[in-house]
């Protein structure tokens, strides 16, 4: 779906050995609108940020970001 293609692709965040892992090499556009975006995980919530152009991610405990 589209949704998937954006947090996948767009966002750059991808789920890896059951979302004990997951990559994150977004590619967005420089003018994209601010946005925040949470996501649950069945380990855990991943928070997505963009301002300003900069994405940045943080996860909980027991999901790394690789």
């Amino acid at each position: 779906t589209f949704i998937v293609f954006m947090i996948e692709e767009g966002m750059g965040i991808k789920p890896v050995a059951g979302f004990n892992k997951i990559t994150f090499n977004p590619h967005l556009p420089k003018n994209v609108p601010d946005m925040v975006l949470n996501l649950k995980s069945p380990m855990g919530d991943i928070h997505f940020k963009c301002k300003n152009g900069k994405a940045t991610i943080t996860a909980d405990d027991g999901i790394e970001i690789i």
